[in-house]
């Protein structure tokens, strides 16, 4: 219809993220997280206090939302079914950490954006690095490939890289290809 209307106005708003059945959303300020109904007309809850800012990136089933402190660069989890939501560390030195959609990996780059990683959920202390590099801002495509950024230092011109992960031998395989380039305008399917 093109009408829009105030559902909540804060001093910061961090990365609004959609559950995964589309019917809540979730957003963090500068002390707490929130989560709400935006078609509803009664305001988001505080679900946590956050113990510094917390950016969103995906909220996978099971509610549970990952993300990231960007003060102490953490990926963590916030477990939405506790009450109140509980914190999870899932990764040290870490910025743009996104799940799988099927929660079973997690993808995110280093402080310095100079490696991409690839760690189990729940990751136990294993991880496995996909590239090295400037490197930022992963995207899950699927279950099995993602996306990031590549910047090389000769040039600075971004290149999207297309990661696919192979698990059926145990550990897993990622293999990468140029997946669009300045040189092309269009999505690079011919490798």
């Amino acid at each position: 219809s093109g009408e829009h209307q105030v559902w909540v106005r804060r001093p910061v708003i961090h990365q609004p993220v959609w559950s995964p059945h589309g019917d809540r959303l979730v957003f963090s300020g500068l002390d707490s997280v929130f989560v709400g109904d935006p078609d509803r007309s009664g305001p988001p809850e505080v679900v946590a206090l956050a113990p510094q800012e917390f950016e969103a990136f995906t909220w996978i089933t099971g509610d549970r939302v990952i993300g990231g402190f960007w003060n102490t660069y953490l990926a963590v989890s916030l477990d939405l079914t506790k009450h109140p939501a509980e914190w999870d560390t899932l990764a040290t030195d870490a910025s743009f950490a996104v799940a799988s959609p099927n929660g079973r990996w997690l993808v995110y780059s280093d402080v310095d954006q100079t490696a991409v990683w690839l760690a189990p959920l729940p990751a136990g202390g294993r991880r496995y690095q996909v590239a090295s590099g400037y490197l930022a801002e992963p995207h899950w495509l699927n279950d099995r490939e993602f996306t990031f950024l590549s910047t090389p230092a000769d040039n600075y011109v971004p290149t999207v890289i297309r990661a696919s992960v192979d698990v059926s031998g145990g550990t897993p395989v990622v293999t990468r290809r140029t997946w669009m380039d300045r040189k092309s305008t269009r999505l690079n399917s011919s490798h």
